[in-house]
């Protein structure tokens, strides 16, 4: 963990927890697509501790969402029914998801991974919440919240060309209000918290297009001086995907 490390070298492992690998014994792969299939970090972190990334090349591992989701299944947007098998509905601010492992599960990668010299990524969604996230449902959760009444869906009651930055992904995904000076503290005290607490050396940020330009620059203004500003520290990668919207 001490040794120098360059970012410009790195190869990067993506994984996807609930698919990668469980330490209870063979994924469900038998499930739909869209359903947990029981990937789990003490699996990736017996990969890990087996050499497998190591002799891959591998030297950062970037790995899907661990926060808190929710459980049950719920209807997108599409219709059809879905779990949250990939992290990104966060319904808690500062929660390990316990089906995959809990805190301890993540730190003890974390310790593994830095062991053998590979840093650790975390991918972070800072762009929306589950309608069952506190800050959804607090007092001002009016004022915190794009369209709180949940009318304007990316895609079908709203088009992604005008409100790719306050339209919700799903009728259970409700977008934040970055405009709000409140929200942007939380939810950057929050992902600072993750970096601090998990001794993590990075995000993958999520739905960067979908935030205004601001919100990344006051992520990696905080990051500077709260947790100091050195050379190759906390790295960040940000999803830049476009596609064909209506």
């Amino acid at each position: 963990e001490a040794e120098t490390f360059r970012w410009e070298d790195a190869i990067i492992y993506q994984v996807v927890i609930d698919r990668f690998r469980s330490s209870a014994g063979p994924l469900s792969h038998d499930l739909p697509a869209s359903f947990i299939h029981g990937g789990d970090l003490i699996g990736i972190t017996e990969s890990i501790e087996s050499g497998y990334f190591e002799n891959l090349g591998a030297n950062v591992l970037w790995l899907s969402p661990v926060i808190d989701n929710p459980e049950g299944q719920f209807i997108g947007r599409d219709g059809h029914l879905a779990e949250s098998y990939h992290g990104y509905w966060p319904s808690d601010a500062r929660r390990v998801e316990t089906r995959i492992g809990g805190e301890s599960a993540l730190r003890d990668l974390i310790h593994a991974a830095h062991t053998r010299g590979i840093r650790v990524i975390l991918d972070h969604v800072l762009n929306h919440i589950h309608t069952d996230h506190p800050y959804s449902q607090h007092e001002q959760a009016e004022s915190w919240l794009n369209h709180p009444d949940g009318s304007c869906i990316c895609g079908f009651s709203c088009p992604w060309s005008t409100n790719i930055q306050d339209c919700w992904f799903d009728p259970f995904l409700a977008d934040l209000n970055w405009h709000n000076p409140e929200v942007a503290k939380t939810q950057i005290d929050d992902a600072i918290y993750w970096l601090e607490e998990y001794n993590l050396d990075g995000f993958r940020v999520d739905a960067v297009p979908m935030m205004p330009r601001m919100a990344i620059r006051k992520l990696r203004h905080e990051l500077n001086i709260k947790l100091g500003h050195r050379p190759n520290d906390y790295y960040l990668l940000g999803e830049t995907y476009t596609g064909v919207f209506g």
